[in-house]
């Protein structure tokens, strides 16, 4: 039964979060998304911060933490393919957020 009130809380939690950046959708915290996206927190706010600074914007809570929406963690996951594919993350995110076409790897 604790594990019940629990998951009532942090359900109160999240909507709360949702009601305050005014948002109807589903927000995530950076542990959800890191655990979607296969990858650590740490990737997470570094992914989020190029991103941000190329002007994408990453709603914050009353706390100051972000919270990606589903357009959000579809970016974070383009970001990740480039990435792979060979791009730096600064390249990456030109890329995804820039509108840029195409740029070289190399």
């Amino acid at each position: 039964m604790k594990n019940a009130g629990k998951s009532d809380e942090v359900a109160k939690h999240q909507a709360t979060q949702r009601r305050e950046a005014g948002l109807n959708e589903r927000a995530y915290a950076s542990g959800e998304v890191a655990k979607t996206l296969g990858v650590t927190t740490s990737t997470i706010r570094k992914y989020s911060i190029a991103l941000e600074q190329r002007g994408h914007d990453i709603i914050r809570n009353d706390h100051n933490r972000r919270l990606y929406l589903d357009k959000d963690v579809t970016t974070l996951r383009n970001v990740m393919e480039y990435v792979t594919s060979g791009l730096s993350v600064e390249k990456a995110v030109k890329v995804e957020v820039g509108g840029t076409s195409h740029i070289s790897a190399g």
